[in-house]
This record gives structure tokens, sequence and C-alpha cells, in this order.
């Protein structure tokens, strides 16, 4: 009889490197937690704040042991800080620490610069840490994180050691995780492209913040027009040579609605409204579904 190979543990980088995962346990030593990739929304004077971050929703002890118990605040920082890293890396706005029930976790947070909230949608204290607090591995990403702590789209395509990050479109109040590819064998500017993962536009009414919906066709169909070209002018001056989406056609978001029905209409208008605009069904470099328009063309493409 032949043994399968046994399945190894999910680990955040691995999260962190599938753009399909927006959600997982992973493993960090003796423990499990459970991370989204996720944002929260504050109202500041009748307007939403976004703050796209790495969430830490839960954790469980993995390898059972009364040591693991007793130091649980020491392990939970130490992965913290592998948490903390890869925001910076990915752009995150920071970590969010969600409910935490554990009183003997409230001074260990505290300690690592987690600030509490105060807030009543959430059951238990919850701890927000910003990057631009987070400790950096070099002064140069330190001074990315200054440049970028208020992210546009002019920073982020002139900030060329930043490969995504989630940007913040005040006009739309939309925010949109991008990330710039290069050529493999020829990193030179004619041959970068800017790929549109994740977008959600956010409203606030009567001064409660409501949480944002997924772009769609045809009910945003002015909204996303208007950001594409916005998208195709400043990349074109930024020289970048193609505009890739992935977000609007996604497998995984189609799965993820509760109405499926709705979601593949949606999608399906989404395909043939890209298709009038000039792009085409492409596959990226995780073999993932994307819409590409070489940017030669934007001068042609009419909405």
């Amino acid at each position: 009889m032949q043994i399968s190979p046994k399945r190894q543990a999910p680990t955040l980088e691995w999260m962190m490197n599938d753009d399909e995962v927006s959600n997982s346990w992973v493993e960090s030593g003796p423990l499990r937690f459970y991370v989204r990739k996720s944002h929260i929304t504050t109202v500041r004077r009748h307007a939403s704040v976004i703050k796209p971050c790495l969430m830490v929703a839960n954790v469980n002890v993995a390898k059972r042991g009364s040591a693991v118990a007793k130091h649980l605040g020491l392990h939970m920082l130490a992965f913290m800080k592998e948490v903390e890293a890869n925001a910076v890396r990915f752009g995150y706005a920071g970590v969010f620490v969600e409910c935490v029930y554990n009183t003997r976790l409230y001074r260990p947070l505290t300690r690592g610069g987690y600030r509490r909230l105060r807030t009543s949608s959430y059951t238990a204290p919850c701890f927000f840490k910003p990057a631009a607090c987070m400790q950096s591995t070099s002064r140069r990403a330190s001074t990315i994180l200054q440049t970028l702590e208020k992210p546009s789209l002019r920073r982020f395509l002139y900030t060329p050691d930043v490969e995504r990050f989630w940007l913040h479109d005040q006009a739309e109040n939309v925010i949109m995780l991008v990330r710039r590819d290069v050529h493999a064998t020829s990193p030179i500017a004619n041959n970068m492209r800017l790929t549109l993962l994740d977008v959600h536009r956010h409203k606030v009414v009567d001064t409660i913040d409501h949480t944002g919906h997924a772009l769609c066709w045809p009910d945003d169909e002015a909204c996303i027009l208007r950001l594409l070209r916005k998208l195709e002018t400043r990349l074109v001056r930024a020289g970048f040579h193609e505009l890739a989406l992935s977000f609007f056609v996604s497998d995984l978001r189609i799965r993820a609605e509760r109405d499926i029905t709705t979601a593949n209409a949606n999608a399906q208008a989404a395909r043939q409204r890209l298709q009038r605009l000039g792009f085409s069904e492409a596959r990226d470099r995780n073999g993932g579904r994307i819409y590409l328009k070489p940017l030669s063309m934007c001068a042609r493409s009419a909405p």
C-alpha cells in the first residue's frame, strides 16, 4: 500500500504569497493562528477612513504542553513580529488583533506596541498597530513607509522598491490592492505591468460606517470606468507597459458570493465589458485568470 506524503502545515509565508487565499489557519511553532487579509474602517467627520490590515482573529495551541500555555504571550509576540514584517512587505496599513478574550495577552500586546481600541462593534477588546510604528528591516524600508503612509497611486508608481500596496482613491472612496510585475529577464520600464488584485468601495450613511461592497458590473460600471481611465493615464506616464485585472473575474470571488447566480452574471458582464475595452484573457504568474491590456491601446479604447 502506497502511503501518501504528509501534508505540510500552512504557514504565513504560504498564505501571503498566494493571492487567491484571503484567510486561513497558519502554524507558527506550537501555535495556530487564523489570519485574514482584510481591513478596518473608522468614521472621521462623516467620512470613512479605510485601513487595510492583516487581521489575527483566533489562536489555538497546535502542540499541547504546559510550557506553551505558560508562555502564550511570548509565543504570540514572536508570531506577531512575522505578521508585522509581512504587513510592511505587502503594503498593509497595520496589524489588527481581533477580540482578545484572554486577559493574559493584554500586557504582551501593549508592550509590543499595540494600541487597545475602544469600539462597540466587538464583544472583546481589540488591538491595532500601524505599519509606521513597526520596526523595518532597513532604513530604506523605513523611508518607504514614511513616503507611503498616506498612499496614493502616484507615490506607489514612483517608488520601485514597493512590489504591492493598498491604495486609497479618496475621490471615489475606493481602496485598491495593486501589484507591480516586472519581466524576469529584462526589468526595464517598457516591461512593467500593474495588476489590480482587489478593490472595495465604502460608504457612510447617517454617520454610521458600512462595510463596503466589492465593485462589480453592471452596478458600479461608472465608477469602474473612471478608475480604469485614471489607472491607464497614470501608468502610461510612469512608463508601464500593461494593465492587468484579476479581481472582477476571480473564480475565488465567485465561489465566495452567497448568491452564485448573481456572482456569475456579474462576472460574465465583466468579461464582456472588458473585452470591449480592449482587455484579453490571460494567465498570471500563479496560473490565475486575468484580463490584460497593452497600454499602447489606451488611446484607441473608448468606454
